[in-house]
């Protein structure tokens, strides 16, 4: 009997063990704290069971000092109750002399300027420097300026690309552009805006050119399907595909026909379209990787030359701020026609 009992009391005490750390489990969803000031936003956390930690302090001329500017995890999310939220405190606007980026590749003096909180736009224009290195910057090295100052970098384009077109023959040729519709609401419509950009230039050389989707296109009738269809019922010399997509890795990238070991003629121009689109983009200054395009149904269905443009990601900051930058848009639009030219046109 005191051998039973002995076993209860243990029993007992494991159970009460076991809801104590199913207690010590309990999730809650983190509150939203960004905008709130410090002491808000750390007594709306305690509401939760939960803690904050102060990570960094960054310049903002949009948030006043003070503020919450950016929190980890992200609202919305579930975590253990007891938890830490990290968050970045604003330190308001800073003045600074403009650092000297000239000679430096572009990715590194993109990289220097947006770590003082200031916004870029990267013009491309023809010089003797190797190809992607900055020849002069606006303001020049040394002004006095602020965070959230947009400053211009000029680049070198490198071969005597520069921002000059080449005359390029392509008429009698038609082209399907598929600006594949935008992953969220309430943003630009980035892939429209390029496939705008570049039909202007194809039919400035002659081209016919199709869309498989309108603006005002919505649902179903801008679904992949639709435009499937779209570009099935016409003969297109080639079809070039505009993407935007939710999260992911930053950057442009050219997805193309997933290699199938096949001679015929399409795939086989597929892949020198995707290979002169890479170069095309490399020679603008812009960095770019490639992939391959395995589950796109328009791409691998079109049964035409095809190639698609992953534009970026709604994920990274730099994509986002980079589509709102018209220059971008023109040279990646212009990037495309050179490739265009490079494999149908005669100059």
């Amino acid at each position: 009997m005191p051998f039973a009992a002995g076993g209860a009391v243990l029993l007992a005490g494991v159970t009460i063990g076991l809801v104590l750390w199913s207690a010590r489990l309990a999730t809650v969803r983190v509150p939203a704290v960004v905008g709130l000031d410090r002491t808000a936003a750390a007594t709306r956390l305690q509401e939760f069971g939960l803690t904050m930690r102060v990570g960094d302090r960054r310049f903002s001329d949009t948030v006043p000092p003070g503020e919450i500017v950016d929190q980890s995890p992200a609202p919305g999310s579930k975590v253990q109750e007891g938890s830490q939220v990290v968050v970045a405190v604003s330190a308001g606007t800073e003045n600074f002399p403009m650092p000297d980026v000239t000679g430096m590749a572009l990715d590194k003096a993109r990289s220097v300027l947006r770590d003082r909180g200031l916004s870029v736009e990267v013009l491309t224009v023809a010089s003797d420097r190797p190809q992607g290195t900055v020849v002069e910057t606006f303001p020049s090295p040394g002004v006095t300026v602020a965070t959230g100052t947009q400053v211009r970098i000029n680049v070198a384009a490198g071969n005597g690309t520069g921002a000059t077109l080449l005359p390029t023959d392509l008429t009698g040729k038609t082209f399907m552009l598929d600006p594949e519709p935008m992953p969220a609401t309430g943003v630009a419509d980035t892939s429209m805006d390029v496939a705008r950009r570049l039909r202007a230039l194809l039919e400035a050389s002659g081209a016919k050119v199709m869309v498989t989707r309108e603006v005002t296109d919505s649902g179903e009738k801008a679904g992949t399907l639709s435009r499937a269809r779209r570009a099935k019922e016409t003969s297109s010399t080639a079809l070039i595909g505009f993407t935007v997509t939710q999260s992911g890795s930053a950057g442009l990238v050219v997805m193309s026909l997933p290699a199938t070991g096949t001679t015929q003629p399409f795939y086989l121009v597929s892949a020198s379209l995707a290979a002169a689109l890479t170069d095309a983009i490399r020679a603008a200054g812009r960095p770019v990787t490639t992939s391959v395009a395995a589950a796109d149904l328009i791409l691998t269905g079109t049964g035409v030359p095809a190639v698609r443009l992953r534009l970026g990601s709604l994920g990274a900051p730099d994509d986002k701020l980079m589509f709102t930058d018209p220059q971008w848009a023109d040279d990646v639009a212009r990037a495309v026609y050179r490739a265009i030219g490079s494999v149908y046109g005669s100059k």
